[in-house]
């Protein structure tokens, strides 16, 4: 059923591809407004998706949202969000290269100024409060935290909420 609905939503997606394509040819053409599908439709695909577990198919639903430049809205994101992330486990704070994991996984992280809101982004992207941990003090996050996402399936990887530069409260050793 899942690999099913991957074809279609793929023929959905050249379909809005093969129209965006018409519809440069054609200056003020509305041929992928037509072959569009509603937002609504698509969010419910990203959840029948994300419910499958098949990152793929939530994946191809991007594509054909990027294709035919549909704004995602807050609601939207959440429910990629939700398709996407479905474990996150606190892997370990790590303070020098020997403390970090030596997992071969790709890693995506966050890194800026100190007390910009990283550690909230992180909550914000997982759909998880208090998961990092966030203060209105800066220099809170004095370690690379490592977060686990999604550790029993193939599309694993690390979250890392990195410390900020500059700005933070602690001594000069430690910063």
């Amino acid at each position: 059923e899942t690999q099913l609905a991957i074809l279609l939503a793929k023929r959905l997606a050249r379909s809005c591809e093969e129209a965006a394509a018409m519809g440069d040819a054609i200056p003020g053409s509305r041929v992928t407004e037509m072959v569009t599908p509603p937002m609504e439709t698509m969010s419910r695909l990203i959840r029948a998706f994300g419910k499958a577990k098949s990152s793929d198919g939530v994946y191809i639903c991007l594509d054909i949202m990027s294709t035919a430049s549909m704004k995602p809205d807050n609601a939207i994101m959440q429910v990629m969000v939700d398709a996407l992330v479905h474990q996150v486990k606190f892997v370990t704070g790590g303070v020098s290269m020997d403390t970090l994991p030596t997992a071969d996984l790709g890693e995506v992280c966050f890194v800026g100024r100190s007390n910009v809101g990283k550690s909230s982004l992180v909550n914000m992207v997982l759909g998880r409060q208090g998961i990092a941990y966030t203060s209105k003090k800066p220099g809170k996050t004095q370690q690379y935290n490592y977060f686990l996402i999604n550790e029993l399936r193939n599309d694993r990887f690390h979250l890392v909420d990195m410390p900020g530069l500059g700005f933070a409260k602690a001594p000069r050793k430690q910063r």
